[in-house]
């Protein structure tokens, strides 16, 4: 089914990200208005740092009317992460400034598309060598890990996974050296 039909029915009337992000305008109105505090914000609160296990139940989140995207992060300190420099956040706000949210966003927005798009395609198309990274303290996994490899392995070339301790959602960033060396291991398989 379609993903945000799916998720319509997952999270009725509570807050998702992904159906937030689906109305032209709040989401854009939301994170420009104050693009350094957007970039902080979001950095650091999907960061292995900040990283706090979901709710178990639907109805603890917030109801969807009322909730923005940056209502899901608390307790943000004012400092930067450590692996975070003033001169990345520049940039990501200088980037964010220019540009808007609007295409980011939109990302989500074709959810359903992409949908349409590929239902069809058994997932023997994707014959390429694949391999999953990720950090133990991602928000979009961590209470999901079982999920990884069944997922992955629909691939028919999938090689393994590698999960990082104390990475978040910014695995590269945050654990850079980790992430090399993870990358490096399976390139070498070849």
């Amino acid at each position: 089914m379609k993903p945000t039909d799916l998720f319509k029915m997952m999270f009725a009337d509570r807050f998702f990200y992904m159906l937030y992000f689906q109305e032209v305008g709040p989401a854009e109105r939301e994170l420009e208005a104050d693009i350094r505090h957007t970039m902080h914000t979001i950095m650091w609160g999907a960061s292995g740092d900040m990283y706090r296990p979901g709710p178990t139940d639907i109805n603890e989140l917030p109801p969807m009317v009322g909730t923005g995207f940056l209502d899901m992060f608390k307790d943000v300190p004012p400092h930067l992460p450590s692996w975070l420099s003033q001169a990345d956040l520049d940039y990501y706000v200088k980037q964010y400034t220019n540009s808007g949210f609007f295409g980011p966003v939109s990302w989500y927005r074709n959810l359903d598309a992409n949908f349409e798009v590929l239902k069809d395609l058994s997932p023997e198309r994707i014959s390429m060598p694949t391999y999953f990274i990720g950090g133990d303290k991602d928000g979009v996994i961590a209470s999901r890990m079982d999920t990884v490899d069944p997922m992955n392995a629909l691939t028919p070339n999938y090689k393994g996974k590698a999960i990082i301790p104390g990475a978040g959602h910014w695995t590269q960033q945050e654990k850079p050296d980790e992430f090399n060396a993870a990358l490096l291991a399976f390139l070498r398989t070849l």
